[in-house]
This record gives structure tokens, sequence and C-alpha cells, in this order.
């Protein structure tokens, strides 16, 4: 169980680094697209 955990853990972990890196990835983008705009 407590390797299951860990597991679980470190999966978690991922998932919220790659949401955070998607996110400034996606706003970084999204002010380039305005700027390229205007």
């Amino acid at each position: 169980m407590a390797q299951t955990r860990t597991d679980v853990r470190a999966d978690v972990r991922r998932y919220l680094i790659a949401s955070v890196a998607g996110f400034c990835l996606g706003m970084t983008l999204g002010f380039l697209m305005m700027f390229g705009l205007s």
C-alpha cells in the first residue's frame, strides 16, 4: 500500500507540474497573440 500511495503522490505531482507548465505556456502564447494582433 505504501508503494502505491507513493506512486499516486508522484503521479499527482507530475500532473500538477504539467498543468502549471501548460497554463504558463498558454498564457505566454495568449499574450504574444494579443501583442501580435495589436
